[in-house]
């Protein structure tokens, strides 16, 4: 969570593909599906759906608000406040994020 706080997805990456436990909630009650919606990149996305298949976090962090608002909310809003890497073709960019949010959702749906 460190690594996205500080902008710092290639550390972030080599983390998480090492092993490195993404189930966390931070003091501030932030997860690592918030962060990664703020300051990561369809790279970061797209590894966390394929932790979330192997059940290494809980599929439940695509539901859990941020300052009262939504996670899609968090996409079109905050992202734009706290991304500070090269944005890609905002269709794009919007696929693989609604990808990763709908691959936790299954998940969470198929847990009720």
């Amino acid at each position: 969570m460190v690594a996205l706080y500080c902008w710092n997805e290639p550390i972030f990456l080599f983390l998480a593909r090492a092993g490195a436990r993404l189930d966390i909630v931070n003091d501030s009650g932030h997860n690592i599906v918030q962060l990664s919606t703020w300051t990561a990149s369809l790279e970061s996305w797209k590894l966390i759906s394929e932790k979330a298949k192997d059940g290494k976090l809980d599929c439940g962090y695509a539901k859990t608000l941020h300052d009262d608002h939504g996670i899609q909310h968090c996409f079109n809003t905050c992202r734009r406040s706290w991304y500070v890497g090269e944005r890609v073709e905002e269709g794009v960019e919007k696929t693989a994020f609604d990808n990763m949010i709908r691959c936790l959702e299954d998940l969470y749906s198929s847990h009720e």
